[in-house]
């Protein structure tokens, strides 16, 4: 384990938000970013990414499995996000934690077959997965990559990244003059531990952000924000309020004397309202 400070605006002084699986999540007095601290060396964090084992006071795995659903999920997103800019047209994209491959999968329906889709992976089960069903996957070492690419996703990986920064800087460099990062990640650093989606998979999920924290690391490093996009969380079915079940159980609590009524996040219509559009994309062009 080791003390950290804050990623984004660098200061050391946090205060307390959560705890979860044994760890602790703290909010920047600063920026206000929440991160994991202290949280696993970085040795550990490259280990348990490989695995998908994360252990806390309970190990959990993160492994998951390979979903259609998914991979239809990216779909929509792409039509909206380029709109026709990919129709037909000849690129190299490298997809950065890939996963089973999904987006792969669904950009490959859009652009040109000559085009060069590159996948890289550290979870062995998940790079299987992906070879298997034909894809070109392996795992790669970021600070090797040449000026390639056109496109570079990073679609559910930053929460898992020690020091975003530092690795945004890297990984620029396997962009074409005028390449685009496409980043998905959560806009959630302002909620409140109340409001905010559960569980946090802690220490898997090493940190939760914000719009204005992700693009100004990017602007910091040279690119400019081509458009933020937000959508429901995927699955929709992550949302479990179920109003029916919530209102008899209010009334319960009003008529039934003694009946403590349950209070999870889950089942408040404030978590339902205020978590909606929380699922962020972000295209960002660097500069040239």
């Amino acid at each position: 384990m080791e003390k950290v400070s804050c990623y984004n605006c660098l200061s050391e002084s946090s205060k307390f938000f959560i705890s979860e699986n044994g760890f602790t999540l703290v909010k920047c007095s600063q920026c206000g970013l929440l991160y994991v601290n202290p949280r696993p060396s970085e040795d550990e964090i490259s280990a348990a990414a490989i695995s998908g084992m994360h252990k806390g006071d309970e190990t959990i795995n993160v492994s998951d499995q390979y979903r259609t659903e998914k991979a239809l999920s990216y779909e929509s997103r792409i039509k909206d996000l380029y709109k026709d800019e990919l129709n037909n047209k000849k690129i190299a994209l490298f997809d950065l934690g890939c996963g089973y491959g999904e987006f792969i999968e669904a950009i490959g329906k859009f652009v040109a077959k000559d085009s060069t889709l590159v996948g890289s992976e550290p979870s062995e089960v998940k790079k299987a997965s992906a070879i298997k069903r034909g894809l070109n996957v392996d795992f790669y070492d970021i600070s090797n990559l040449k000026p390639e690419y056109d496109i570079i996703s990073v679609l559910n990986v930053f929460s898992h990244l020690p020091n975003p920064p530092k690795f945004f800087e890297t990984l620029k460099k396997g962009l074409k003059p005028g390449g685009e990062f496409l980043i998905q990640t959560g806009d959630s650093s302002g909620l409140t531990p109340h409001t905010h989606h559960k569980p946090f998979l802690l220490p898997d999920h090493l940190s939760f952000a914000s719009e204005e924290i992700v693009c100004n690391i990017l602007k910091k490093i040279g690119f400019e924000i081509i458009t933020v996009q937000r959508y429901e969380y995927y699955p929709k079915m992550h949302f479990k309020y179920n109003m029916v079940w919530d209102l008899k159980d209010r009334i319960k609590s009003i008529v039934k004397p003694g009946h403590k009524r349950v209070v999870h996040p889950e089942h408040d219509y404030r978590f339902f309202n205020m978590n909606l559009k929380r699922d962020m994309y972000i295209r960002a062009k660097m500069i040239s």
